[in-house]
Protein backbone atom coordinates (compact mmCIF):
# COMPACT_ATOMS: atom_id res chain seq x y z
CA UNK A 1 0.00 0.00 0.00
CA UNK A 2 2.79 2.45 0.84
CA UNK A 3 4.48 1.71 -2.51
CA UNK A 4 1.24 2.57 -4.29
CA UNK A 5 0.85 5.80 -2.31
CA UNK A 6 4.43 6.73 -3.11
CA UNK A 7 3.86 6.05 -6.81
CA UNK A 8 0.75 8.20 -7.09
CA UNK A 9 1.94 10.98 -4.76
CA UNK A 10 3.46 12.93 -7.66
CA UNK A 11 0.10 13.06 -9.40
CA UNK A 12 -2.12 13.44 -6.36
CA UNK A 13 -0.10 16.10 -4.51
CA UNK A 14 0.39 18.57 -7.34
CA UNK A 15 -1.98 21.17 -8.70
CA UNK A 16 -2.84 20.43 -12.29
CA UNK A 17 -4.40 22.88 -14.72
CA UNK A 18 -5.89 21.61 -17.94
CA UNK A 19 -7.25 23.78 -20.71
CA UNK A 20 -9.33 22.95 -23.72
CA UNK A 21 -8.26 25.84 -25.95
CA UNK A 22 -7.04 23.55 -28.75
CA UNK A 23 -10.27 21.56 -28.68
CA UNK A 24 -12.35 24.73 -28.79
CA UNK A 25 -10.32 26.08 -31.72
CA UNK A 26 -10.66 22.77 -33.54
CA UNK A 27 -14.43 22.72 -32.99
CA UNK A 28 -14.80 26.28 -34.28
CA UNK A 29 -12.76 25.42 -37.38
CA UNK A 30 -14.96 22.49 -38.42
CA UNK A 31 -17.55 22.79 -41.12
CA UNK A 32 -21.19 22.07 -40.16
CA UNK A 33 -20.94 18.67 -41.91
CA UNK A 34 -17.82 17.76 -39.94
CA UNK A 35 -19.46 18.98 -36.73
CA UNK A 36 -22.31 16.58 -37.41
CA UNK A 37 -19.98 13.68 -38.27
CA UNK A 38 -17.52 14.22 -35.41
CA UNK A 39 -19.81 15.32 -32.61
CA UNK A 40 -17.42 16.02 -29.76
CA UNK A 41 -18.99 19.22 -28.45
CA UNK A 42 -18.47 19.09 -24.68
CA UNK A 43 -21.77 20.93 -24.11
CA UNK A 44 -23.67 17.87 -25.38
CA UNK A 45 -22.01 15.41 -23.00
CA UNK A 46 -24.34 13.60 -20.61
CA UNK A 47 -22.13 13.75 -17.52
CA UNK A 48 -24.56 11.80 -15.36
CA UNK A 49 -24.42 8.86 -17.76
CA UNK A 50 -20.62 9.01 -17.93
CA UNK A 51 -20.22 9.04 -14.15
CA UNK A 52 -22.76 6.23 -13.73
CA UNK A 53 -20.88 4.15 -16.29
CA UNK A 54 -17.53 4.88 -14.62
CA UNK A 55 -18.82 3.93 -11.18
CA UNK A 56 -20.34 0.70 -12.45
CA UNK A 57 -17.15 -0.12 -14.36
CA UNK A 58 -15.00 0.59 -11.32
CA UNK A 59 -17.18 -1.66 -9.18
CA UNK A 60 -17.15 -4.44 -11.76
CA UNK A 61 -13.58 -4.44 -13.07
CA UNK A 62 -11.52 -2.83 -10.32
CA UNK A 63 -13.32 -4.01 -7.17
CA UNK A 64 -14.54 -7.27 -8.78
CA UNK A 65 -18.08 -6.81 -7.45
CA UNK A 66 -21.17 -8.15 -9.19
CA UNK A 67 -23.94 -5.88 -10.42
CA UNK A 68 -26.39 -7.84 -8.26
CA UNK A 69 -24.90 -6.14 -5.19
CA UNK A 70 -25.73 -2.60 -6.38
CA UNK A 71 -29.25 -2.39 -4.86
CA UNK A 72 -28.05 -3.64 -1.47
CA UNK A 73 -25.09 -1.24 -1.61
CA UNK A 74 -27.45 1.65 -2.38
CA UNK A 75 -29.67 0.71 0.58
CA UNK A 76 -26.62 0.47 2.83
CA UNK A 77 -25.34 3.84 1.61
CA UNK A 78 -28.74 5.43 2.27
CA UNK A 79 -28.86 3.95 5.80
CA UNK A 80 -25.36 5.24 6.52
CA UNK A 81 -26.34 8.66 5.17
CA UNK A 82 -29.39 8.79 7.46
CA UNK A 83 -27.26 7.76 10.45
CA UNK A 84 -24.67 10.41 9.54
CA UNK A 85 -27.33 13.13 9.31
CA UNK A 86 -28.89 12.06 12.61
CA UNK A 87 -25.52 12.11 14.37
CA UNK A 88 -24.80 15.55 12.96
CA UNK A 89 -28.20 16.79 14.18
CA UNK A 90 -27.58 15.39 17.67
CA UNK A 91 -24.12 16.95 17.74
CA UNK A 92 -25.51 20.32 16.65
CA UNK A 93 -28.22 20.17 19.32
CA UNK A 94 -25.62 19.26 21.94
CA UNK A 95 -23.29 22.08 20.88
CA UNK A 96 -26.11 24.64 20.71
CA UNK A 97 -27.26 23.55 24.18
CA UNK A 98 -23.74 24.12 25.54
CA UNK A 99 -23.53 27.53 23.85
CA UNK A 100 -26.95 28.60 25.17
CA UNK A 101 -26.00 27.50 28.70
CA UNK A 102 -22.70 29.37 28.44
CA UNK A 103 -24.43 32.56 27.25
CA UNK A 104 -27.17 32.26 29.88
CA UNK A 105 -24.56 31.71 32.60
CA UNK A 106 -22.46 34.69 31.47
CA UNK A 107 -25.53 36.97 31.38
CA UNK A 108 -26.60 36.00 34.90
CA UNK A 109 -23.22 36.67 36.50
Amino acid sequence: MSKFLHLISYFSCKNWRFTHDNLTALWRGLSPTDKFLFDFDIANVDWEEIITTKVRGTRKYLFKEHEKTIPSAQKRRFRLLVIDRMLHAVLMLFMSNIIVKFIYKSLNT
